[in-house]
């Protein structure tokens, strides 16, 4: 993931700035990003991914995921 993704995720002034539902998302990204997207998959990455996309759905983010992986 770019460095710049990375610091922006850690910045306290940007995740003040978001509501509860929109945090959870973001936790839920972070954490498949280190869980899935490393370089060791952790063994639940399915629930992991399936959380993630439970969070993106409350927030109404509709994209195709087989775009996402392609990208």
């Amino acid at each position: 993931m770019d460095n710049k993704i990375r610091k922006l995720m850690k910045e306290a002034a940007f995740t003040n700035t978001m509501n509860d539902v929109e945090r959870q998302a973001l936790n839920a990204f972070t954490e498949v990003v280190k869980k899935f997207l490393g370089d060791v998959k952790d063994p639940r990455y399915k629930d992991i991914v399936e959380n993630m996309r439970g969070k993106l759905r409350v927030l109404r983010c509709n994209m195709s995921w087989k775009l996402l992986f392609l990208q």
